[in-house]
């Protein structure tokens, strides 16, 4: 679940556009579930396009092995 804007200005000739998202992933191959927040930023123009990306988790990873201890995140 997210929120997303993007928004014309003159005078960039261009977009920039921002996005923000929370995400619950279950890794299955390594036997995980963890919580991470999404965030984005992107200019786009004619001439090109620039995005960045990155994700952070935070609270706990859990593990399904009996021997795992949760891993604390910031």
């Amino acid at each position: 679940a997210g929120l997303g804007a993007r928004n014309y200005f003159p005078k960039l000739k261009g977009f920039l556009g921002a996005n923000l998202y929370y995400d619950y992933r279950n890794v299955y191959h390594h036997h995980e579930n963890l919580n991470r927040v999404g965030l984005g930023v992107e200019y786009l123009s004619n001439r090109f396009e620039v995005r960045a990306n990155g994700y952070f988790p935070f609270g706990q990873q859990f593990s399904k092995s009996d021997k795992a201890i949760p891993i604390e995140y910031p």
